[in-house]
């Protein structure tokens, strides 16, 4: 789906700003464009892996489906 080079920039770039007064500092829209970029390249199992590498995350077990549904409700309300 995307390069290399462009999972490494964006962790990068989440990594640099994963503090909340980072957060802050950057616009709502760009909070939205970030959270969507994250879950797209979570979709799939060889993404997650890839972002859990570049990111230094520790491996979780597989979401439930509750907790899957629950989210794709939030994409729902965010995208209206």
């Amino acid at each position: 789906m995307y390069r290399t080079g462009n999972h490494q920039r964006a962790a990068e770039f989440v990594q640099r700003t994963s503090s909340e007064s980072d957060m802050e500092e950057i616009g709502k829209a760009q909070q939205k464009v970030i959270a969507r970029l994250i879950r797209e390249w979570i979709s799939s199992d060889a993404n997650r892996r890839q972002l859990r590498q570049l990111l230094d995350l520790p491996t979780d077990a597989d979401m439930p489906g509750e907790h899957r549904s629950l989210l794709d409700e939030l994409d729902r309300k965010l995208n209206q």
